[in-house]
Formats: structure tokens, C-alpha cells, sequence
């Protein structure tokens, strides 16, 4: 965990060197002006939720607060906080890389071996991947969510609160589902042609 989370800090001061400094050092474009980069802010957005997920259970953990039974969750799936530090790093280090991948090849710093719109697409595929599976953990979280969305329709607990809480900071950052499809949909077709 300690190495990759080293590679994860140095690759975040890569990605803002490049993407900050660089770019207006040598006057391109940022990733800020770039056409991928919400899908980007929205993955990053998905990935920030991660990691205060981890934080949040590590300082409940330690200050000895029992949320498994605060939030109604079975005990026998609940990630420790290390195993939720361990996916979220490697998350992360696929994120930064692929964005700093983006970033090169759309300012024709690396060769163009993949088209530069396939990098979002990846991160995509990535991210969805990563809000499946593990099945065994991610069954219970769509539930958990369903039954936040369908609230007025269950009955309420704790851990529905914190859900809408969290959903009602997060979802006003997040990119809109047609834009993934749109993307998707233009990327296929600068393959095709």
C-alpha cells in the first residue's frame, strides 16, 4: 500500500504540473479547456467518494463506533478499512495515469498509439467495472442506493439519511449519463473512420 500510494502522490504533482503549470507555460490548451475533461471531473467526483468512504470507516473504526450496526449493514461483507485504502488506491493510480495519457497525447507530447478520446473511454469502462464488481460488496450498495432513491416507498433508516446526504453533495458535481453515451458514441465512430 505504502509504494503505491507514493506513486499516487508523484503522480499528482505530475498531473498538476503538467496539466497547470505546463499549460500556461508553454500556452496550450489545459485539461480544464479539454472536451473529456468532465467525464474526468465525474470519475474524479466517483473516486473523492471512495476515499472519504475509506477515511470514514477508518476514523469510526478507530474512535470504536460500531457502523455496521449503525447503518444495518451485514458484517460478514464489510470491507476493513485497509481493503477499501487498498481498491482505492489502485483506482486512483489508473485514473491519474489515464488522465495524464489524455493530457500527452492531446498536446502531442507521446505518439498518438491510441486515439487521444479512447483514454476517457477506458476510464469509463474502468469506473463502471469498479461500481459492479466486486459483486459480493457492490450487490448491497445498488440496493442500499434503490432504496435511497425510492425512499417515500420503504422505510427509512439511518443509513438512508447519510445516503441522501451524500448524494445531494455529490450529484450536482457529477456529468450527466447521455454525456457518457454521447462520448462513447463519438469515440466509436473516430475508430470507425
Amino acid at each position: 500500500l505504502g509504494c503505491r500510494l507514493g506513486m499516487c502522490a508523484i503522480l499528482t504533482l505530475w498531473v498538476c504540473w503538467d496539466c497547470i503549470w505546463g499549460s500556461y507555460h508553454d500556452q496550450h490548451i489545459s485539461i480544464g479547456g479539454r472536451t473529456a475533461f468532465p467525464v474526468f471531473r465525474a470519475c474524479g467526483g466517483l473516486l473523492l467518494v471512495h476515499w472519504f468512504w475509506g477515511f470514514s470507516v477508518f476514523v469510526w473504526q478507530r474512535c470504536r463506533i460500531n457502523h455496521t450496526c449503525l447503518f444495518d449493514f451485514n458484517p460478514r461483507i464489510v470491507d476493513t478499512p485497509m481493503l477499501i485504502f487498498n481498491d482505492v488506491v489502485d483506482e486512483t493510480l489508473v485514473f491519474l495515469i489515464l488522465m495524464l495519457l489524455y493530457y500527452k497525447s492531446g498536446a502531442h507530447d507521446m505518439p498518438d498509439l491510441i486515439p487521444p478520446g479512447c483514454y476517457p473511454l477506458i476510464l469509463v469502462v474502468y469506473t463502471v467495472k469498479c461500481l459492479i464488481f466486486p459483486l459480493r460488496t457492490r450487490g448491497p450498495l445498488w440496493v442500499a442506493i434503490w432504496e435511497v432513491i425510492s425512499a417515500p416507498l420503504t422505510s427509512p433508516k439511518f443509513f438512508h439519511t447519510y445516503g441522501k446526504t451524500a448524494r445531494f453533495l455529490i450529484t450536482r458535481h457529477l456529468f450527466p449519463p447521455s454525456a457518457y453515451i454521447l462520448l462513447i458514441c463519438v469515440c466509436v465512430c473516430v475508430l470507425v473512420c
